[in-house]
């Protein structure tokens, strides 16, 4: 009998203490998202989530996290949010309940099913903002219908409804070698996948860190990156090949020998014949690309536009590879593309209001049409009409006025078969024209 009851405390104990454990974590876990939700993201966002898994490994993860933006307003979904640590300890500490300053030996935050609808407030801001960033460079582009720059438009003509993304991002160190090992993997389903990592030896925290007397410092190795097309590409091809009425091959030979400028505003660079000839290749058959390089330390972001173009790919230890075949000829120059106002109308994106209902204005069936100058300020009594805004700067930009909201006019142009949207603050308008309807006098016309 003592034995038996020494089995059942056995048994019991651990159990017991296993599922106060894991009850303890979910608290802790529903504790966190309570605390985010109230605290950070109250003011842009709503958030809501299901069920919580802990284990004690050192992974917790939630799922069908809803996120409702409160402007713009739209919905952005999570199938499951996992985040992953050595063990328990290390959990805990992340929760806010273990004072522990040692760095771990590995830890990830993994992101599944991130889905953002096509058919949305949100995609809407998006796509006005690529048209506006299109209207800037009309002209540059001469295949695509002009399309420098692919929206939520363009994706859903590919035949997307959503971008859903699985992401990966996190560290591990080797404690042996002192390495440790930055990554990220990023995928777009049924678009393309991303994987980026580096690595930096004689770093500093971990176990071995005090048996080293002089430990050496950190050093960077080369950042590798590779992007592998999940039908994205494909699409897009056979989309501007359709809207430049050509073949496929047609447009893969007539895109890669497009203009200096082309390249200077979409890639920043001017490619010389390898990268053009491989940029070909890559169209036609796209599988991937692969980059390697390496960062000395006396060279930025910031002061690499100071050397030679013919200096960089050596001085960076540049590799590229398309398809697994490298690229022996990475010639390139510089050259300066139009202006794109992208930072400003980033910044209008999320600061915006719902546009208005726009009033009617009945026409009379016999009238005649002319533009008549109106006071700027005025604009708001025009809404739906065209108009012509002439800036400071010279620029006429002439459209429909569909929309007033604070200092911006937003006039619809049709331009390459698609509509564009440009913002244009009222503080730079120097005469605005509206075009008016005045209806006809036939009695003027009868004889006396």
């Amino acid at each position: 009998m003592k034995i038996r009851t020494l089995l059942i405390i056995l048994i019991a104990v651990p159990l017991l203490a296993y599922g106060s454990v894991k009850l303890y974590l979910h608290a802790k876990v529903d504790d966190f998202m309570t605390h985010l939700a109230h605290h950070h993201l109250a003011p842009l966002a709503t958030l809501r989530w299901g069920a919580i898994e802990t284990s004690l490994t050192g992974e917790a993860s939630v799922h069908d996290i809803r996120i409702d933006l409160r402007h713009p307003a739209d919905t952005v979904t999570i199938e499951q949010l996992i985040y992953d640590t050595p063990n328990i300890w290390f959990l805990m500490r992340d929760l806010g309940e273990v004072n522990n300053a040692r760095i771990p030996e590995s830890q990830h935050l993994r992101v599944k099913g991130l889905r953002l609808d096509l058919y949305g407030y949100l995609t809407d801001q998006v796509e006005q903002l690529v048209n506006g960033m299109n209207l800037d460079l009309a002209g540059v582009n001469r295949l695509c219908g002009g399309r420098l720059f692919m929206g939520p438009r363009e994706l859903r003509d590919m035949g997307y409804d959503a971008i859903v993304i699985d992401a990966d991002l996190g560290f591990d160190i080797d404690t042996i070698t002192e390495e440790l090992t930055w990554s990220l993997q990023l995928a777009a389903r049924d678009m393309f996948a991303l994987q980026a990592k580096n690595t930096f030896d004689g770093f500093l925290g971990t176990p071995l860190q005090e048996l080293v007397p002089t430990p050496h410092p950190v050093r960077s190795g080369p950042w590798r990156i590779r992007v592998a097309d999940r039908d994205y590409v494909k699409r897009m091809v056979t989309y501007c090949a359709r809207l430049s009425d050509m073949g496929i091959s047609e447009y893969i030979q007539e895109e890669a020998r497009q203009p200096d400028t082309y390249f200077a505003n979409l890639w920043g660079i001017v490619p010389g014949p390898g990268l053009r000839k491989a940029y070909r290749q890559y169209l036609t058959d796209p599988r991937s690309i692969e980059v390697s390089l390496e960062w000395p330390e006396d060279v930025t972001p910031e002061n690499l536009g100071r050397f030679r173009p013919e200096e960089i790919p050596t001085l960076l230890a540049l590799q590229i590879r398309v398809n697994e075949q490298p690229v022996t000829d990475l010639a390139f120059r510089f050259q300066p593309g139009r202006q794109n106002r992208l930072a400003s109308r980033f910044r209008r994106l999320f600061t915006d209001e719902p546009p208005p209902v726009p009033k009617s204005h009945p026409r009379p069936r016999r009238y005649v049409e002319r533009y008549h100058p109106v006071d700027p300020t005025r604009l708001g009594d025009y809404l739906e009409h065209e108009v012509r805004l002439h800036t400071d700067k010279g620029q006429r930009r002439e459209g429909t006025l569909i929309r007033l909201s604070g200092n911006i006019a937003y006039v619809q142009q049709s331009i390459h078969h698609g509509e564009f949207v440009m913002q244009v603050p009222l503080s730079s308008v120097r005469r605005a024209e509206v075009l008016l309807r005045t209806p006809i006098d036939d009695s003027a016309r009868r004889a006396p």
